[in-house]
């Protein structure tokens, strides 16, 4: 009954006198039940209340179970009781299968009786029904016990509590506020008069409360306690936030102000609480009065606990208000620490204040007995201390009280160390005597570097057991300018070349580099740490800064190589946006900037931005920009090797010292007073003004001075290459090849060798294009300028021009040009006839010499003509040409038949006229050198007269003659394979049926069964494809060989119609079909099969069906129609047209148009 239609709920009312009936008795039981049931569906939900606990012996193959006793209520609020335990037998159960075991509500009468002389029952009992069910319906009426899963032996296999959306549950409770009270509550001092005297007084207890969220889209559940505790554990699979209505992260912790209990009191630092708050308050709490409204607001605003004293409502504060708080107020506090993580004894091990303030690790106290922070520290102000043993603020930004130990170690910044041990081998940037170099400690760095084995000069990184580089470059101090009277000196203006620039440094003109690095640190007016160091050495160098809120911000230091300029410019000129002047000069070789008149304090902020701004000195295009030094002589003057013959384009410009000598080789044993010998060896770096196959060079045997940085390899002395060796160029005074060379190249303006006594009249120059002897400008690929005599062959690839040559041995050209020309017996005169064919040899072939063949030496032509030369006589025969290659592989085919046919025609009422219509044919086989050409003559001069045969063989060239052709003799299989057999009764009615239908029937019986399995394969690929057929070659074959036995064959025309088609036949072709399509078909499956290829195969019954079209489109349609039905695929409309396409090839006459079959126009057959 729906809640709408519940009628009201009533109860038996007593009255003396009244006449009480059955009826009002069961009222007054069904009231009693109703509010029973109703109490139950309201206040809870349906389930197990107790017991009802289902077993079973496990290990058996028992199908009984036993319930014990309990209690359970349905969703219609009725008390389900099992008095006492009950075993259940299950019966009937299929093997391997799963039942529920349920129970439900049931009443049975009981106590019979006719006593009164009224029969009828006197009780009412429950009695439960336990079942066990394959489908669970109304699980709220059957209530689920367990889930029995039995084996496939029959018996019981495993008892489970849940199955899918069903599972045994438990009574709960629905209640939108829970109110628990505590334990003890209602005992109180003082004994109350009556019921009324705790009216309207708060309860001692703990509230739950449903509350829905203020957006509605959510509900949440509050609890009313002051203090929470879980005996076990608390997980959550949502988010938990503390302090935070709405937590964003998997633990989200805020700071909490909490509204104090009482009023508080202040009296100069000592700050009383009414009612003391437990937990205590700790040193960095924080206590907020609250005052009235229109109070003068207190200085300060707040209080922090600094100790509590012996009074438990009594504080210490940090700072005293203005005035004493004398008038209790109210008050909210805050905690200082947010999180904090304890392990017993050990202590403290993590602890997070809300001012950012973290502590990581054990105590001080734990390990040293003495009171002190965490083992890690970090402060408010983003400091770091590790193993502090004061509470005092880390001294630094990382303050460590003991050793460090680190695999390596980084600082951009200055150590500060007060012993150091070790050699040192692997410290960088540090003014301390290298282990390797020995050098002066008042260096900047150590120039060699020692890294697994390998060890590097100049370079940080060796990959090699010993590699050097060249060191850093930097900019140079002042300017640069060309001396006007030597190509090879520069000027400087208020420059230090001595102290700055060695022999073998090279002057970089050109870009150079703007740099930009943040600052770090500033240490003083005269001194700052950067972030990272400059790319170069800086020295006494003008600078620009950029404040770190800028715009222009660049993103890391950037190497600037614009494109040469054509004004010059001046340091500073290409400056970003915002950035300006800097005051003084800089230095920098690492990490530390120091400055001469600087102002850092003043002028900069830690996060500021330094640069060193580009310079681009003038330059012309295309010209180098860097010169080796040659020798430094004094502080303004350099000599610069300057091999160009151009000035040096400088002018007032900026410059880079780059070193460039990266070796020296040189011998130091002088045991005379003779000169020292040069270097044995000099490696020069030249820098990216060169090509990058000069961009170093070497040296052997010479100075510095005579070095040349336009060669890669320079030479003072004999060189013997005695290997292959390649050169872009090669200047010696005398060069000797023993073997041989090869010059490639785009060479100087194309020419690529020139040998003669100038550049002006060589003997012999070789281009890219040609080779010239003497002076030429042609451009043919040999240009003689003068007379050439040739006493041998003269051979010419392309082509030979001249206006007379004489040449008594070979001459040979892609083009040869002449008025005449006569090679070898083949002529071309002057009005360009050609002489081109050798003399005719007659090849002797009849019925008596049926096949003949020849090895040609030449190209040449096998022409024959085949025909009846006698209209009179009734003629027949086939002759075929095949070629060979010297392998014996056939190389070309060709066929010519000949035949007479008699027309008889009426030439009167009762005559007739008789004639003989010729059929000739020829051919023409062209046969290349060393080929072998074969003929075959082939008729049946028993059954009608031979056709007559010319043939012969041309050869080309005049003077090409090849002897007689002979009767052929015996040769290799490969050539003499048997010669096909040709019936000439069957081929004349072939040939008649031709001319008279006007037809094209196949040649032979062999093409047309060729063109039969042809369709056959057809059918199988595309009938594959639409089935998904094994796609493996083999399954395919296999299903064609099947095919083909129910497939006509090619039979001769007039040959009668035989087109039955063994039963096992089609059986085997749908087993194989099943095979390869990986199917088991039922047996009405085949059945429909069958039928399906009997629609087909009775196309070619007789010649009537085969020239049906409506008849072949239906068959062909059954067909398709039971294929689909039995596979189970729909073949989309492509593949309808391509399957009736290729079964209207092989079902019928074979010339129907598969667009009329299947309605649809499809492409015609390019096969036919």
């Amino acid at each position: 009954m729906s809640e709408n239609n519940r009628p009201p709920i009533s109860r038996t009312h007593y009255f003396s006198g009244e006449s009480l009936l059955t009826a009002d008795f069961e009222c007054e039981q069904q009231y009693n039940m109703e509010m029973l049931a109703l109490l139950n569906s309201s206040l809870r939900t349906w389930g197990i209340a107790t017991g009802l606990e289902v077993s079973w012996q496990a290990g058996s193959q028992s199908n009984q179970v036993t319930v014990s006793a309990g209690m359970a209520i349905d969703q219609l609020g009725r008390q389900i009781v099992l008095t006492a335990a009950r075993v259940l037998k299950l019966d009937g159960v299929p093997v391997g299968s799963t039942v529920y075991l349920t129970i439900r509500y049931h009443e049975v009468y009981a106590d019979y009786t006719v006593e009164s002389g009224v029969p009828g029952y006197k009780r009412i009992v429950q009695q439960p029904v336990l079942e066990y069910l394959r489908t669970l319906q109304e699980p709220g009426i059957n209530i689920l016990l367990a889930v029995v899963n039995f084996s496939s032996q029959g018996g019981i296999n495993t008892l489970t509590f849940k199955s899918g959306q069903f599972e045994r549950r438990y009574v709960g409770s629905r209640l939108g506020v829970l109110e628990l009270v505590t334990e003890g509550s209602g005992i109180n001092q003082q004994a109350g008069t009556g019921i009324d005297d705790t009216a309207g007084q708060a309860w001692s207890g703990i509230e739950l409360k449903a509350i829905k969220e203020s957006s509605g889209l959510a509900d949440y559940m509050e609890v009313q306690a002051h203090r929470s505790h879980f005996t076990g554990m608390l997980t959550t699979r949502g988010n938990l936030g503390i302090g935070v209505d709405q937590p964003q992260a998997n633990l989200q912790v805020e700071r909490i102000t909490s509204k104090g209990v009482g009023k508080l009191v202040t009296q100069g630092k000592l700050l009383t609480l009414q009612i003391p708050i437990y937990p205590l308050l700790q040193p960095g709490d924080i206590v907020t009065p609250e005052l009235p409204v229109g109070a003068a607001p207190l200085q300060p605003r707040q209080a922090v606990i600094e100790s509590a004293t012996s009074d438990p409502g009594g504080y210490q504060i940090a700072q005293a208000f203005q005035e004493d708080l004398l008038l209790p107020c109210s008050y909210s506090y805050i905690r200082a620490t947010l999180a904090s993580f304890s392990a017993g004894a050990v202590g403290q091990l993590l602890r997070i204040d809300g001012d950012g303030t973290v502590g990581l690790g054990v105590q001080s106290a734990v390990q040293s007995g003495k009171a002190g922070p965490a083992a890690l520290k970090i402060s408010s102000s983003r400091s770091v201390g590790i193993a502090l043993d004061t509470d005092i603020e880390p001294r630094a930004t990382l303050d460590v009280n003991g050793s460090l130990l680190a695999d390596s170690f980084t600082c951009n910044g200055i150590v500060k160390a007060q012993s150091f041990q070790g050699n040192g081998s692997m410290l960088q940037n540090l003014p301390i005597l290298s282990y390797w170099t020995k050098q002066n400690v008042a260096s900047a760095y150590s120039a060699i570097y020692y890294n697994e084995g390998n060890v590097g000069v100049q370079m940080t990184d060796p990959l090699g057991s010993l590699s050097v580089g060249t060191g850093t470059g930097f900019i140079g101090a002042g300017s640069v300018s060309a001396d006007a009277t030597d190509l090879s000196k520069l000027i400087g203006t208020q420059t230090a070349f001595k102290t700055q620039v060695s022999l073998g440094d090279s002057i970089v003109l050109g870009s150079l580099m703007q740099q930009w690095q943040q600052i770090k640190t500033i240490t003083s007016d005269l001194q700052l740490e950067l972030i990272d160091q400059f790319p170069t050495i800086i020295q006494q160098s003008d600078f620009q800064y950029l404040p770190s809120g800028s715009a222009a911000i660049p993103g890391s230091a950037q190497l600037i190589t614009p494109a040469a300029a054509t004004i010059n410019t001046v340091p500073g000129a290409n400056a970003v946006p915002g950035a300006k002047p800097g005051t003084g000069t800089i230095s920098s070789s690492g990490a530390t900037v120091t400055g001469v008149g600087t102002q850092f304090t003043k002028d900069l902020k830690q996060g500021d931005w330094l640069m060193i701004a580009e310079f681009k000195p003038k330059t012309t295009p295309g010209n180098q920009n860097q010169w080796l030094v040659q020798k430094v002589i004094d502080d303004t003057h350099l000599q610069l090797i300057n091999n160009t013959g151009l000035p040096i384009p400088a002018n007032i410009s900026a410059y880079m010292v780059a070193p460039a000598l990266i070796g020296v080789f040189q011998s130091n044993a002088i045991l005379t007073d003779d000169p020292p010998p040069p270097p044995a060896m000099l490696l020069v770096s030249n820098g990216s003004s060169y090509p990058p196959a000069q961009s170093n060079s070497i040296a052997i045997n010479l100075t510095l001075d005579q070095l040349n940085p336009a060669y890669a390899l320079q030479v003072n002395g004999d060189v013997d290459f005695s290997g292959t060796s390649t050169f872009d160029k090669l200047v010696a005074n005398t060069l000797t090849v023993k073997q041989w060379a090869s010059i490639t190249g785009a060479g100087k303006d194309g020419t690529v060798l020139m040998v003669g006594p100038n550049d002006t009249t060589p003997l012999l120059s070789v281009t890219q294009s040609n080779v010239v002897i003497g002076v030429s400008t042609g451009k043919s690929l040999l240009e003689i300028g003068g007379d050439a005599h040739a006493t041998g062959n003269l051979i010419a690839g392309l082509q030979l021009q001249a206006a007379s040559a004489n040449v008594t041995g070979l001459v040979s050209g892609g083009s040869l040009q002449a008025n005449a020309l006569s090679v070898s017996g083949v002529m071309v005169d002057a009005s360009g006839n050609v002489t081109a064919i050798g003399s005719r040899t007659a090849i002797n072939i009849s019925t008596a010499v049926p096949v003949q063949y020849q090895q040609v030496h030449t190209d040449g032509f096998v022409v024959a003509t085949l025909g009846p030369f006698d209209a009179s006589t009734l003629y027949a025969g086939a002759l075929s040409c095949e070629t060979f290659d010297a392998g014996g592989s056939s190389t070309s085919k060709v066929y010519a038949s000949a035949s007479t046919t008699q027309i008889i025609t009426s030439s009167g009422k009762h005559g007739t006229d008789t004639y003989n219509l010729q059929q000739s044919a020829s051919l023409c086989v062209p046969v290349r050198n060393g080929e072998t050409w074969r003929l075959v003559f082939t008729t049946n001069t028993s059954l009608i007269k031979a056709a007559a045969i010319e043939a012969y063989w041309v050869p080309l060239g005049p003077s090409n003659t090849q002897s007689t052709v002979a009767a052929a003799k015996p040769m290799a299989q490969r050539v003499t394979d048997a010669i096909p057999a040709i019936d000439p009764l069957h081929f004349i009615q072939a040939q008649r049926s031709r001319l008279t239908s006007n037809g094209l029937q196949p040649l032979s019986l062999s093409e047309a069964q060729r063109e039969i399995d042809q369709r056959t394969v057809d059918l199988t690929q595309i009938l594959g494809d639409a089935t998904k057929m094994d796609a493996a070659p083999a399954a395919r074959a296999d299903f064609v060989k099947s095919l083909q036995k129910i497939v006509c064959s090619a039979a001769p025309p007039g040959t009668p119609l035989d087109n039955r088609v063994d039963p096992k036949s089609i059986a085997d072709l749908i087993e194989t079909f099943g095979q390869v399509t990986s199917r088991q078909y039922t047996a009405a499956e085949k059945a429909l099969l069958d039928s399906a290829v009997r629609a087909l195969v009775t196309i070619n019954d007789n010649e009537t069906n085969r020239n049906d079209i409506n008849l072949i489109r239906t068959h062909i349609n059954l067909f398709l129609q039971h294929l689909q039905k039995v596979t189970g695929i729909t073949f989309d409309n492509m593949q309808l047209r391509l399957l009736t396409r290729a079964l209207v090839r092989l079902v019928g006459n074979g010339t129907q148009d598969p667009a009329q079959v299947s309605g649809t126009q499809v492409n015609g057959d390019a096969s036919r």
